[in-house]
């Protein structure tokens, strides 16, 4: 019974969605980071702080960007979505996850690859992709990536701004759009 009547509470709160303004915010203020931190990394600059910069990066705009591809895809979208890298990964209770790269973060991504096979930013023995620096087995949180860059982006409503609520912005703005076209 106490289980149903916490359940039927939160029927009763509003969902507060992220303005899609607060999302484009984001996104631009972290793909300018990751431009600027790559060029750096370009001219040689390799840095822990440079390598742990454009990593929580291309991981705030991995889990942004995944959010909106999906079960939400057309098949004409699928078709496009072929040009991007996919990595299927575990997640919760063994599902398989696919995970999409845009061109935009795989040249990143190629960057931090390089880094890492030259210079000793992150132990050879960490696996993650997203790697802390320094560190032999630990890895980058997307929660808390997208939590210190969404506080330096100067978004109206940080505290909306998290991957759950991208998706549901996002499947919001997809239903919107296709009851518009009907």
């Amino acid at each position: 019974m106490a289980l149903k009547v916490l359940k039927e509470k939160q029927w009763q709160k509003p969902n507060r969605l992220p303005l899609a303004e607060d999302i484009e915010n984001f996104r631009a203020y972290v793909s300018d980071l990751a431009n600027s931190t790559y060029i750096e990394l370009r001219q040689g600059k390799w840095t822990p702080m440079n390598y742990r910069t454009l990593t929580e990066c291309v991981l705030a705009l991995t889990v942004m960007f995944n959010q909106a591809f999906g079960e939400s895809l057309t098949l004409v979208e699928k078709i496009i979505s072929k040009k991007f890298k996919r990595v299927v990964t575990g997640g919760k209770g063994s599902k398989p996850v696919p995970i999409l790269f845009s061109s935009f973060t795989q040249k990143f991504i190629r960057k931090l690859l390089e880094i890492r096979h030259r210079v000793d930013i992150v132990p050879k023995t960490n696996p993650y992709l997203f790697a802390n620096p320094k560190s032999e087995r630990s890895w980058m949180s997307g929660y808390h990536v997208i939590r210190k860059l969404v506080t330096k982006c100067g978004a109206k409503n940080p505290s909306l701004m998290t991957s759950t609520k991208f998706r549901k912005q996002i499947a919001t703005t997809l239903q919107l759009v296709d009851y518009g076209q009907k």
